[in-house]
């Protein structure tokens, strides 16, 4: 398991590129959240089980829809008014990732790798209630 001041400075770095994205304009550059560190309330990993239950609860907690894939991967669907976004959230005992997938009307620009303001504001959302949830598992 990473350590606390390496699960922190994750969520700092995540944050700092969330910024601009927060302060409203035209499309910002999409944030893929790359191994985040799996943390827990004991010095113990959690069992892959543990980490994929914790994902899809944080899920659930931020108005997603999961979708097991296969053991260390879990698709996310969010649907939002007239708006669609999908993640894979790829994952093992120490780390997970969100990484985008696809969406609709959220002006995404495949050529520069842009998309609206408030997909970067959902994952990041995203990214804390997982945490939250790991935290709270009995591991």
């Amino acid at each position: 398991m990473l350590n606390k001041t390496s699960a922190m400075a994750t969520v700092l770095l995540l944050h700092l590129f969330a910024a601009p994205a927060m302060a409203g304009g035209g499309p910002v550059p999409i944030i893929d959240l790359i191994d985040a560190p799996v943390v827990t309330a004991s010095s113990v990993n959690p069992d892959l089980t543990a980490v994929q239950n914790a994902i899809l609860a944080g899920l659930i907690v931020k108005g997603w829809t999961g979708q097991v894939v296969h053991p260390g991967l879990v698709h996310g669907l969010l649907l939002l008014r007239e708006h669609r976004a999908e993640v894979d959230i790829s994952f093992d005992s120490k780390a997970y990732s969100i990484k985008y997938v696809s969406s609709e009307k959220l002006d995404y620009d495949a050529k520069k790798l842009l998309i609206h303001r408030n997909y970067n504001n959902w994952i990041v959302y995203l990214h804390r209630a997982i945490d939250a949830e790991m935290i709270r598992a009995k591991t």
